[in-house]
């Protein structure tokens, strides 16, 4: 185990929480690209489907946090 374990652990199960990209990336100290770059390869289409269900479940149970916003 390597101190790059722990990051890539953390990368890993944050994605799998439901981390929002953007933040997470910002949280390991990289921009999207960078974080992309280096943990992108657990991005698979199973992935990005139950990401993307889960965010539009978010939304449709409560459409005024659509981005973060109150109305």
């Amino acid at each position: 185990m390597s101190p790059y374990s722990l990051r890539h652990g953390y990368a890993y199960r944050g994605a799998l929480a439901g981390i929002p990209l953007r933040q997470l990336a910002a949280s390991m100290g990289h921009d999207v690209r960078t974080h992309m770059k280096h943990y992108g390869q657990w991005t698979d289409e199973a992935g990005l489907d139950a990401a993307f269900g889960a965010a539009n479940a978010r939304i449709a149970a409560d459409p005024s946090e659509d981005q973060g916003h109150k109305t």
